[in-house]
Protein backbone atom coordinates (compact mmCIF):
# COMPACT_ATOMS: atom_id res chain seq x y z
CA UNK A 1 0.00 0.00 0.00
CA UNK A 2 2.88 2.39 0.81
CA UNK A 3 4.52 1.57 -2.54
CA UNK A 4 1.30 2.42 -4.39
CA UNK A 5 1.00 5.73 -2.49
CA UNK A 6 4.62 6.61 -3.34
CA UNK A 7 4.07 5.78 -7.00
CA UNK A 8 0.89 7.91 -7.06
CA UNK A 9 2.86 10.86 -5.64
CA UNK A 10 5.58 10.40 -8.29
CA UNK A 11 2.91 10.28 -11.01
CA UNK A 12 1.40 13.49 -9.67
CA UNK A 13 4.83 15.23 -9.83
CA UNK A 14 5.33 13.98 -13.40
CA UNK A 15 1.92 15.31 -14.44
CA UNK A 16 2.66 18.75 -12.90
CA UNK A 17 5.97 19.05 -14.76
CA UNK A 18 4.33 17.87 -18.00
CA UNK A 19 1.66 20.54 -17.63
CA UNK A 20 4.42 23.18 -17.17
CA UNK A 21 6.05 22.05 -20.45
CA UNK A 22 2.72 22.28 -22.23
CA UNK A 23 2.27 25.88 -20.96
CA UNK A 24 5.69 26.85 -22.32
CA UNK A 25 4.75 25.29 -25.66
CA UNK A 26 1.58 27.40 -25.76
CA UNK A 27 3.67 30.55 -25.06
CA UNK A 28 5.95 29.64 -27.97
CA UNK A 29 2.97 29.29 -30.30
CA UNK A 30 1.74 32.74 -29.23
CA UNK A 31 5.21 34.18 -30.03
CA UNK A 32 5.08 32.58 -33.48
CA UNK A 33 1.70 34.17 -34.11
CA UNK A 34 3.13 37.58 -33.10
CA UNK A 35 6.00 37.19 -35.63
CA UNK A 36 3.49 36.26 -38.33
CA UNK A 37 1.42 39.37 -37.59
CA UNK A 38 4.47 41.64 -37.78
CA UNK A 39 5.54 40.04 -41.08
CA UNK A 40 2.05 40.66 -42.49
CA UNK A 41 2.23 44.31 -41.37
CA UNK A 42 5.58 44.74 -43.15
CA UNK A 43 4.11 43.36 -46.35
CA UNK A 44 1.20 45.83 -46.11
CA UNK A 45 3.62 48.73 -45.68
CA UNK A 46 5.67 47.58 -48.67
CA UNK A 47 2.55 47.42 -50.81
CA UNK A 48 1.53 50.93 -49.74
CA UNK A 49 5.03 52.22 -50.51
CA UNK A 50 4.92 50.76 -53.99
CA UNK A 51 1.52 52.31 -54.60
CA UNK A 52 2.73 55.69 -53.34
CA UNK A 53 5.82 55.59 -55.62
CA UNK A 54 3.77 54.74 -58.68
CA UNK A 55 1.36 57.68 -58.25
CA UNK A 56 3.76 60.54 -57.30
CA UNK A 57 3.93 62.78 -60.40
CA UNK A 58 3.86 66.12 -58.71
CA UNK A 59 6.42 67.62 -56.37
CA UNK A 60 4.20 67.82 -53.36
CA UNK A 61 3.27 64.27 -53.78
CA UNK A 62 6.97 63.41 -54.00
CA UNK A 63 7.59 65.19 -50.70
CA UNK A 64 4.67 63.41 -49.13
CA UNK A 65 5.80 60.15 -50.58
CA UNK A 66 9.30 60.73 -49.26
CA UNK A 67 7.91 61.46 -45.85
CA UNK A 68 5.70 58.43 -45.98
CA UNK A 69 8.61 56.39 -47.28
CA UNK A 70 10.78 57.52 -44.40
CA UNK A 71 8.01 56.70 -41.93
CA UNK A 72 7.39 53.33 -43.50
CA UNK A 73 11.11 52.58 -43.58
CA UNK A 74 11.30 53.42 -39.91
CA UNK A 75 8.34 51.15 -39.20
CA UNK A 76 9.85 48.45 -41.38
CA UNK A 77 13.14 48.70 -39.45
CA UNK A 78 11.24 48.39 -36.17
CA UNK A 79 9.22 45.51 -37.54
CA UNK A 80 12.41 43.79 -38.73
CA UNK A 81 13.98 44.31 -35.33
CA UNK A 82 10.88 42.86 -33.66
CA UNK A 83 10.89 40.00 -36.12
CA UNK A 84 14.56 39.28 -35.45
CA UNK A 85 13.92 39.43 -31.71
CA UNK A 86 10.91 37.18 -32.12
CA UNK A 87 12.93 34.74 -34.22
CA UNK A 88 15.67 34.77 -31.63
CA UNK A 89 13.18 34.23 -28.80
CA UNK A 90 11.44 31.59 -30.86
CA UNK A 91 14.69 29.74 -31.32
CA UNK A 92 15.48 29.92 -27.63
CA UNK A 93 11.96 28.78 -26.74
CA UNK A 94 12.13 25.90 -29.21
CA UNK A 95 15.50 24.88 -27.82
CA UNK A 96 14.07 24.99 -24.27
CA UNK A 97 11.07 23.01 -25.45
CA UNK A 98 13.30 20.35 -27.06
CA UNK A 99 15.45 20.13 -23.93
CA UNK A 100 12.43 19.83 -21.66
CA UNK A 101 10.81 17.28 -23.95
CA UNK A 102 13.99 15.27 -23.66
CA UNK A 103 13.72 15.56 -19.88
CA UNK A 104 10.00 14.72 -19.87
CA UNK A 105 10.37 11.66 -22.13
CA UNK A 106 11.87 9.46 -19.36
CA UNK A 107 9.20 10.78 -17.00
CA UNK A 108 6.45 9.75 -19.44
CA UNK A 109 7.99 6.31 -19.73
CA UNK A 110 8.22 6.13 -15.92
CA UNK A 111 4.57 7.18 -15.61
CA UNK A 112 3.49 4.48 -18.05
CA UNK A 113 5.59 1.89 -16.20
CA UNK A 114 4.11 3.00 -12.87
CA UNK A 115 0.56 2.84 -14.24
CA UNK A 116 1.21 -0.66 -15.55
CA UNK A 117 2.56 -1.70 -12.13
CA UNK A 118 -0.49 -0.22 -10.41
CA UNK A 119 -2.81 -2.10 -12.77
CA UNK A 120 -0.86 -5.31 -12.15
CA UNK A 121 -1.18 -4.82 -8.36
CA UNK A 122 -4.93 -4.18 -8.73
CA UNK A 123 -5.31 -7.39 -10.74
CA UNK A 124 -3.35 -9.30 -8.07
CA UNK A 125 -5.61 -7.81 -5.37
CA UNK A 126 -8.68 -9.01 -7.30
CA UNK A 127 -7.19 -12.50 -7.52
CA UNK A 128 -6.39 -12.45 -3.77
CA UNK A 129 -9.94 -11.28 -2.97
CA UNK A 130 -11.39 -14.11 -5.06
CA UNK A 131 -9.09 -16.60 -3.29
CA UNK A 132 -10.16 -15.28 0.14
CA UNK A 133 -13.83 -15.63 -0.83
CA UNK A 134 -13.15 -19.19 -2.00
CA UNK A 135 -11.38 -20.03 1.31
CA UNK A 136 -14.30 -18.53 3.21
CA UNK A 137 -16.73 -20.78 1.35
CA UNK A 138 -14.53 -23.80 2.09
CA UNK A 139 -14.45 -22.81 5.79
CA UNK A 140 -18.25 -22.56 5.92
CA UNK A 141 -18.60 -25.95 4.20
CA UNK A 142 -16.12 -27.46 6.68
CA UNK A 143 -18.05 -26.00 9.61
CA UNK A 144 -21.26 -27.51 8.26
CA UNK A 145 -19.55 -30.89 7.82
CA UNK A 146 -18.29 -30.65 11.41
CA UNK A 147 -21.80 -29.94 12.71
CA UNK A 148 -23.18 -32.87 10.72
CA UNK A 149 -20.42 -35.11 12.11
CA UNK A 150 -21.21 -33.97 15.68
CA UNK A 151 -24.90 -34.79 15.14
CA UNK A 152 -24.01 -38.20 13.73
CA UNK A 153 -21.65 -38.88 16.67
CA UNK A 154 -24.34 -37.92 19.18
CA UNK A 155 -26.82 -40.15 17.45
CA UNK A 156 -24.35 -43.06 17.38
CA UNK A 157 -23.51 -42.70 21.07
CA UNK A 158 -27.10 -42.26 22.20
CA UNK A 159 -26.76 -38.57 23.04
CA UNK A 160 -28.98 -37.15 20.33
CA UNK A 161 -31.38 -34.32 21.25
CA UNK A 162 -34.04 -35.56 23.63
CA UNK A 163 -31.95 -38.39 25.15
CA UNK A 164 -30.61 -36.21 28.01
CA UNK A 165 -27.04 -37.59 27.60
CA UNK A 166 -28.06 -41.18 28.31
CA UNK A 167 -25.42 -43.91 27.77
CA UNK A 168 -25.72 -46.34 24.83
CA UNK A 169 -28.68 -48.76 25.25
CA UNK A 170 -26.51 -51.92 25.31
CA UNK A 171 -24.32 -50.55 28.10
CA UNK A 172 -27.35 -49.38 30.06
CA UNK A 173 -28.95 -52.88 29.76
CA UNK A 174 -25.75 -54.53 30.97
CA UNK A 175 -25.54 -52.11 33.92
CA UNK A 176 -29.13 -52.88 34.97
CA UNK A 177 -28.64 -56.62 34.47
CA UNK A 178 -25.62 -56.64 36.82
CA UNK A 179 -27.50 -54.54 39.40
CA UNK A 180 -24.88 -51.81 39.57
CA UNK A 181 -25.86 -48.56 41.36
CA UNK A 182 -26.66 -45.45 39.28
CA UNK A 183 -25.07 -42.71 41.42
CA UNK A 184 -21.36 -42.00 41.08
CA UNK A 185 -20.80 -42.00 44.85
CA UNK A 186 -22.44 -45.43 45.17
CA UNK A 187 -20.39 -46.75 42.27
CA UNK A 188 -17.14 -45.53 43.85
CA UNK A 189 -18.16 -47.06 47.21
CA UNK A 190 -18.92 -50.40 45.54
CA UNK A 191 -15.60 -50.30 43.68
CA UNK A 192 -13.76 -49.69 46.96
CA UNK A 193 -15.48 -52.66 48.61
CA UNK A 194 -14.70 -54.95 45.71
CA UNK A 195 -11.05 -53.88 45.72
CA UNK A 196 -10.82 -54.57 49.45
CA UNK A 197 -12.35 -58.01 49.00
CA UNK A 198 -10.00 -58.76 46.14
CA UNK A 199 -7.02 -57.77 48.27
CA UNK A 200 -8.14 -59.98 51.20
CA UNK A 201 -8.67 -63.23 49.34
CA UNK A 202 -6.40 -65.44 47.35
CA UNK A 203 -9.16 -67.72 46.01
CA UNK A 204 -10.95 -65.16 43.87
CA UNK A 205 -11.82 -66.31 40.39
CA UNK A 206 -9.52 -64.74 37.77
CA UNK A 207 -12.50 -63.99 35.53
CA UNK A 208 -14.08 -61.89 38.29
CA UNK A 209 -10.89 -59.87 38.67
CA UNK A 210 -10.66 -59.37 34.91
CA UNK A 211 -14.29 -58.27 34.74
CA UNK A 212 -13.67 -55.83 37.59
CA UNK A 213 -10.65 -54.40 35.76
CA UNK A 214 -12.66 -53.96 32.58
CA UNK A 215 -15.49 -52.30 34.46
CA UNK A 216 -13.05 -49.94 36.12
CA UNK A 217 -11.56 -48.99 32.75
CA UNK A 218 -15.05 -48.52 31.33
CA UNK A 219 -15.97 -46.27 34.23
CA UNK A 220 -12.86 -44.13 33.73
CA UNK A 221 -13.47 -43.92 29.99
CA UNK A 222 -17.12 -42.98 30.51
CA UNK A 223 -16.17 -40.36 33.08
CA UNK A 224 -13.67 -38.84 30.63
CA UNK A 225 -16.33 -38.87 27.91
CA UNK A 226 -18.83 -37.19 30.27
CA UNK A 227 -16.35 -34.44 31.12
CA UNK A 228 -15.54 -33.90 27.45
CA UNK A 229 -19.22 -33.73 26.52
CA UNK A 230 -19.97 -31.30 29.36
CA UNK A 231 -17.15 -29.04 28.20
CA UNK A 232 -18.38 -29.14 24.60
CA UNK A 233 -21.97 -28.53 25.76
CA UNK A 234 -20.92 -25.47 27.76
CA UNK A 235 -18.97 -24.05 24.80
CA UNK A 236 -21.85 -24.71 22.41
CA UNK A 237 -24.38 -23.18 24.81
CA UNK A 238 -22.21 -20.08 25.13
CA UNK A 239 -21.93 -19.75 21.35
CA UNK A 240 -25.69 -20.27 20.90
CA UNK A 241 -26.41 -17.59 23.50
CA UNK A 242 -23.98 -15.22 21.77
CA UNK A 243 -25.64 -15.69 18.38
CA UNK A 244 -29.09 -15.43 19.92
CA UNK A 245 -28.30 -12.16 21.71
CA UNK A 246 -26.91 -10.60 18.53
CA UNK A 247 -29.86 -11.76 16.40
CA UNK A 248 -32.46 -10.86 19.02
CA UNK A 249 -30.94 -7.37 19.47
CA UNK A 250 -31.20 -6.65 15.73
CA UNK A 251 -34.73 -8.09 15.66
CA UNK A 252 -35.85 -5.94 18.60
CA UNK A 253 -34.42 -2.83 16.93
CA UNK A 254 -36.35 -3.61 13.75
CA UNK A 255 -39.60 -4.25 15.65
CA UNK A 256 -39.06 -1.00 17.58
CA UNK A 257 -38.82 0.96 14.31
CA UNK A 258 -42.00 -0.72 13.01
CA UNK A 259 -43.72 0.00 16.34
CA UNK A 260 -42.85 3.72 16.22
CA UNK A 261 -44.07 4.15 12.63
CA UNK A 262 -47.23 2.10 13.30
CA UNK A 263 -48.11 4.16 16.40
CA UNK A 264 -47.38 7.45 14.57
CA UNK A 265 -49.54 6.58 11.55
CA UNK A 266 -52.47 5.43 13.73
CA UNK A 267 -52.05 8.56 15.86
CA UNK A 268 -52.51 10.71 12.74
CA UNK A 269 -55.85 8.97 12.19
CA UNK A 270 -56.91 9.47 15.81
CA UNK A 271 -56.35 5.88 16.91
CA UNK A 272 -53.71 4.07 18.98
CA UNK A 273 -51.64 1.01 18.17
CA UNK A 274 -48.62 -1.02 19.16
CA UNK A 275 -46.43 -3.75 17.63
CA UNK A 276 -44.80 -6.35 19.89
CA UNK A 277 -42.40 -9.23 19.36
CA UNK A 278 -43.89 -12.57 20.51
CA UNK A 279 -41.07 -14.92 21.61
CA UNK A 280 -42.99 -18.18 21.90
CA UNK A 281 -43.99 -20.18 24.95
CA UNK A 282 -40.50 -20.86 26.34
CA UNK A 283 -36.99 -19.44 26.14
CA UNK A 284 -35.90 -20.91 22.79
CA UNK A 285 -39.27 -21.44 21.13
CA UNK A 286 -38.07 -19.94 17.83
CA UNK A 287 -40.69 -21.76 15.77
CA UNK A 288 -43.41 -19.69 17.45
CA UNK A 289 -41.70 -16.29 17.20
CA UNK A 290 -43.98 -13.72 15.58
CA UNK A 291 -45.45 -10.23 15.56
CA UNK A 292 -48.43 -9.20 17.66
CA UNK A 293 -50.44 -6.17 16.55
CA UNK A 294 -52.52 -4.35 19.18
CA UNK A 295 -54.96 -1.54 18.31
CA UNK A 296 -57.45 0.74 20.01
CA UNK A 297 -60.12 2.55 17.96
CA UNK A 298 -62.12 4.06 20.83
CA UNK A 299 -60.96 5.94 23.92
CA UNK A 300 -63.03 3.84 26.33
CA UNK A 301 -61.48 0.55 25.16
CA UNK A 302 -58.13 -1.04 26.13
CA UNK A 303 -55.49 -2.15 23.66
CA UNK A 304 -56.63 -5.39 22.05
CA UNK A 305 -54.83 -7.85 19.81
CA UNK A 306 -55.86 -7.71 16.17
CA UNK A 307 -58.18 -10.66 15.44
CA UNK A 308 -61.62 -11.32 13.89
CA UNK A 309 -63.30 -11.44 17.33
CA UNK A 310 -62.52 -7.92 18.60
CA UNK A 311 -62.43 -5.71 15.47
CA UNK A 312 -64.69 -5.32 12.46
CA UNK A 313 -63.55 -6.02 8.91
CA UNK A 314 -63.03 -2.32 8.19
CA UNK A 315 -60.97 -1.86 11.37
CA UNK A 316 -58.80 -4.86 10.48
CA UNK A 317 -58.31 -3.43 7.00
CA UNK A 318 -57.16 -0.11 8.50
CA UNK A 319 -54.68 -1.87 10.81
CA UNK A 320 -53.37 -4.08 7.98
CA UNK A 321 -52.88 -1.09 5.67
CA UNK A 322 -51.10 0.93 8.37
CA UNK A 323 -48.84 -2.04 9.22
CA UNK A 324 -47.85 -2.39 5.56
CA UNK A 325 -47.09 1.34 5.37
CA UNK A 326 -44.95 0.97 8.51
CA UNK A 327 -42.83 -1.60 6.66
CA UNK A 328 -42.50 0.62 3.57
CA UNK A 329 -39.18 2.29 4.46
CA UNK A 330 -37.69 -0.75 6.25
CA UNK A 331 -37.74 -3.35 3.47
CA UNK A 332 -36.23 -3.06 -0.01
CA UNK A 333 -38.48 -4.53 -2.71
CA UNK A 334 -39.07 -3.50 -6.34
CA UNK A 335 -42.83 -3.15 -5.90
CA UNK A 336 -45.78 -3.83 -3.60
CA UNK A 337 -49.32 -4.77 -4.60
CA UNK A 338 -52.50 -4.65 -2.48
CA UNK A 339 -55.97 -5.64 -3.64
CA UNK A 340 -59.11 -3.82 -2.43
CA UNK A 341 -57.51 -2.89 0.89
CA UNK A 342 -59.83 0.12 1.14
CA UNK A 343 -62.99 -1.98 1.00
CA UNK A 344 -64.95 -2.10 4.23
CA UNK A 345 -63.51 1.20 5.53
CA UNK A 346 -65.66 4.19 6.19
CA UNK A 347 -65.05 7.32 4.11
CA UNK A 348 -62.92 9.08 6.76
CA UNK A 349 -60.57 6.14 7.34
CA UNK A 350 -60.32 5.42 3.62
CA UNK A 351 -59.31 9.02 2.92
CA UNK A 352 -56.70 9.07 5.72
CA UNK A 353 -55.22 5.71 4.67
CA UNK A 354 -55.04 6.89 1.05
CA UNK A 355 -53.20 10.08 2.07
CA UNK A 356 -50.69 8.09 4.16
CA UNK A 357 -50.22 5.64 1.28
CA UNK A 358 -49.49 8.50 -1.15
CA UNK A 359 -47.06 10.16 1.29
CA UNK A 360 -45.02 7.02 2.04
CA UNK A 361 -44.98 5.52 -1.47
CA UNK A 362 -44.19 8.80 -3.30
CA UNK A 363 -41.86 10.50 -0.81
CA UNK A 364 -40.25 7.84 1.42
CA UNK A 365 -39.59 4.94 -0.94
CA UNK A 366 -38.34 4.21 -4.46
CA UNK A 367 -40.45 1.06 -4.79
CA UNK A 368 -43.56 1.00 -6.95
CA UNK A 369 -46.92 0.56 -5.22
CA UNK A 370 -49.93 -0.99 -6.98
CA UNK A 371 -53.34 -0.34 -5.40
CA UNK A 372 -56.12 -2.40 -7.01
CA UNK A 373 -59.62 -1.19 -6.15
CA UNK A 374 -63.06 -1.07 -7.80
CA UNK A 375 -63.68 2.47 -6.53
CA UNK A 376 -62.06 5.53 -4.95
CA UNK A 377 -63.46 8.49 -3.07
CA UNK A 378 -63.85 11.84 -4.81
CA UNK A 379 -61.69 14.82 -3.87
CA UNK A 380 -58.57 12.80 -3.00
CA UNK A 381 -55.10 14.36 -3.01
CA UNK A 382 -52.91 13.00 -5.84
CA UNK A 383 -49.15 13.26 -6.31
CA UNK A 384 -47.48 14.04 -9.67
CA UNK A 385 -45.56 10.76 -9.32
CA UNK A 386 -48.82 8.78 -9.40
CA UNK A 387 -50.46 7.12 -12.40
CA UNK A 388 -54.16 6.20 -12.49
CA UNK A 389 -55.01 3.29 -14.81
CA UNK A 390 -58.72 2.58 -15.44
CA UNK A 391 -59.82 -0.77 -16.89
CA UNK A 392 -62.92 -0.42 -19.11
CA UNK A 393 -64.67 -3.76 -19.58
CA UNK A 394 -68.23 -5.01 -20.07
CA UNK A 395 -70.72 -6.32 -22.64
CA UNK A 396 -71.60 -2.80 -23.90
CA UNK A 397 -67.99 -1.63 -24.46
CA UNK A 398 -66.92 -0.71 -28.00
CA UNK A 399 -64.08 -2.44 -29.81
CA UNK A 400 -60.60 -1.20 -28.91
CA UNK A 401 -60.08 0.03 -32.49
CA UNK A 402 -63.04 2.42 -32.04
CA UNK A 403 -61.68 3.90 -28.81
CA UNK A 404 -61.25 7.69 -29.19
CA UNK A 405 -60.86 9.54 -25.89
CA UNK A 406 -60.84 12.99 -27.53
CA UNK A 407 -64.15 12.26 -29.25
CA UNK A 408 -65.67 11.05 -25.99
CA UNK A 409 -64.61 14.32 -24.31
CA UNK A 410 -66.16 16.37 -27.15
CA UNK A 411 -69.41 14.39 -26.89
CA UNK A 412 -69.52 14.96 -23.16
Amino acid sequence: KMNITSMEQNCLQFYVELESRRKEQRDLEQLKNLVARHTAAIEVQKRRLREALSTTDEEEEKVEVARKKKTMLSEMVKAVELQLKAIKDSGKARMKKDVKEMKVLPLKENVETTENRIQTIKDEMKDLKAEVENKDRILKDSQQLMLDAVKAAKKATGTAPGTKDKPPPELEQYWQKEGFPERVADIERLAGQLEAQAACTDTVDRSVIEKHRQLKENIAELQHDINKRNKARIGMSSRIQEIKDEWLGSLNDLVSEIKDRFARFLGVMGFAGEVRLHQGNHENDFDNFGIKILVKYRDDEPMQELDPHHQSGGERSVATAIFMLSLQALTTVPFRCVDEINQGMDARNERLVFELLVETSCNESDAQYFLLTPKLLTGLEYNPKMNVLIVHNGPDMCHHSEWDLDQFIRNA
